[in-house]
């Protein structure tokens, strides 16, 4: 009905349902398909030790109305000093394969290790001048985890457009060593490790994207929380992971991520954080109380982007002003934690890299 209120309801796992599933080898493999509007992509995000930053995913985009499926590989290295090295390429169909326990892009390797729940990721491709070399990257004690039975966040009564996430390894230890711009760099990081799939746009799933990767020497916390358009009552899907001695350790999704203090941005429309919370709340995989804070002020901007500044002009402003205005904010900066688990309290510091995908204006 014009002008009607109603909202369409979204399935997600909530804290009083039995929703902790481990990963299956079917759920981290990347599948060509034909469904609407497919985005299908598995990540690595690495920091290293000396505060840098690697980002690794091979990505299979399938939107209308061509409906072919685009693949390519994303690359990012941060130095310490924050200085930004890119690459970023789609490939034609002769290219690249995906077989049951590897990814071939290019000169792009990604094999996977089921037994061990591991990569070895070799990045050799001529059109990627400016990055090479091999990283090794191994998993925590209790391997990844879904939330549901089958990693969905469903939209609307019919269920049939969805996002999936699925967490390979919520804390990874990486090791290896790359060639960025003729420079050899010893990579010896944490990281993590994720599949995702979608079948709808995603301005049509989110509002807002906020996300937290948190590694300290004994632990991590992992959060991801998403705002739903008006459409599906602006709610809240939120997962967490807290791994602690390398084991995994809990799995949450009654989480918050706030932002008591912003400031707007003239360059993207929107509030940016100057401060920012974020909580973990649960019980342990063995029934204690579990709990995690994470307060700080984001400092060490290492990306802005407007998403689609890779459009033309014309079109970025159509889409901007009938669709979405994506921008993209990241940082990577120190943090203090403070774990709870049963009675004992513990405080932690360590990198914390997180960053927020403002879709549209709430």
């Amino acid at each position: 009905m014009f002008g009607s209120s109603k909202t369409d309801p979204v399935f997600h796992p909530k804290a009083d349902e039995d929703y902790i599933r481990k990963v299956e080898e079917r759920d981290l493999q990347i599948i060509l398909r034909d469904d609407a509007d497919l985005y299908d992509s598995t990540s690595f995000v690495i920091t290293g030790k000396d505060n840098s930053l690697i980002f690794i995913q091979a990505i299979v985009a399938n939107m209308r109305p061509m409906y072919t499926n685009q693949v390519g590989i994303h690359i990012k290295y941060v130095n310490p000093a924050g200085k930004a090295t890119f690459f970023s390429h789609k490939y034609a169909d002769k290219q690249w394969s995906f077989e049951e326990f590897a990814i071939n892009i290019g000169g792009f390797k990604i094999a996977r290790n089921p037994e061990s729940n591991s990569y070895h990721i070799t990045v050799d491709d001529p059109e990627c001048k400016h990055i090479k070399g091999e990283l090794i990257v191994e998993s925590n004690e209790g391997g990844g985890v879904k939330f549901g039975d089958d990693g969905k966040t469903a939209f609307a009564e019919d269920r049939s457009a969805y996002s999936s996430m699925f967490y390979a390894i919520p804390r990874a230890t990486i090791r290896g060593e790359l060639t960025v711009k003729g420079e050899k760099v010893a990579v010896d990081a944490h990281g993590f490790v994720s599949h995702f799939v979608q079948n709808m746009k995603p301005h049509k799933a989110g509002l807002k994207w906020s996300m937290m990767k948190f590694h300290a020497d004994e632990l991590s916390l992992v959060s991801d929380l998403l705002l739903t358009p008006k459409q599906y009552g602006k709610e809240e899907v939120s997962h967490g992971i807290f791994v602690f001695k390398n084991k995994l350790t809990a799995v949450t999704v009654d989480n918050h991520i706030t932002y008591p203090t912003t400031q707007y941005d003239r360059d993207t429309g929107y509030d940016a954080p100057t401060s920012a919370e974020y909580a973990w709340r649960g019980k342990t995989l063995d029934g204690e109380d579990f709990s995690a804070v994470i307060k700080l002020t984001p400092t060490n901007l290492i990306d802005k982007v407007d998403i689609l500044g890779h459009l033309p002009w014309a079109l970025r402003m159509v889409i901007k002003a009938f669709v979405a205005r994506p921008f993209h904010y990241q940082w990577l900066d120190k943090a203090t934690a403070t774990v709870t688990i049963g009675e004992e309290t513990i405080t932690v510091e360590g990198q914390a890299l997180h960053e927020v995908t403002f879709v549209n204006p709430e």
